[in-house]
C-alpha cells in the first residue's frame, strides 16, 4: 500500500511516521521551498520554531491536551522536540548576555 500526504506540517510529519512505522510506503508533499506562508520560514518539514508552536504544557490547555494526545499516540516529533527544547528564559537570558 502506498499512501500520499499532502502538507508536512505537525499533522502530516506524524501520520506519515506513524503510517511507515506500519510498513506503509508514504509520500509526503509539502508546498516550500516553491511557496511561502508568512509563517514559513525554512524549507524544511515539521517547521515548530520555538515555544509557541506547542505552547503550554497545562493539562487544562488546549495545546497541554494536544501533547498528552501525542504521547498517547507515540508521537516521534513531540519526544525530538522535548529532547532538542531550550527553556526560552536561559535562551533569552544567554542570547543577552552574548551583547
Amino acid at each position: 500500500m502506498q499512501v500520499k500526504i499532502i502538507g508536512a506540517g505537525l499533522a502530516g510529519c506524524e501520520a506519515a511516521l506513524w503510517l511507515a512505522d506500519r510498513g506503509v510506503q508514504v509520500e509526503l508533499y509539502e508546498q516550500k521551498p516553491a511557496k511561502y506562508s508568512p509563517a514559513h520560514k525554512s524549507a524544511g518539514f515539521a517547521e515548530l520554531i520555538c515555544s509557541n508552536s506547542l505552547k503550554a504544557e497545562r493539562p487544562d490547555s488546549a495545546s497541554g491536551l494536544l501533547k498528552i494526545e501525542m504521547k498517547m499516540m507515540g508521537s516521534h516529533l513531540l519526544d525530538a522536540a522535548e529532547t532538542a527544547r531550550v527553556a526560552a528564559e536561559s535562551y533569552v537570558t544567554n542570547w543577552l548576555k552574548a551583547y
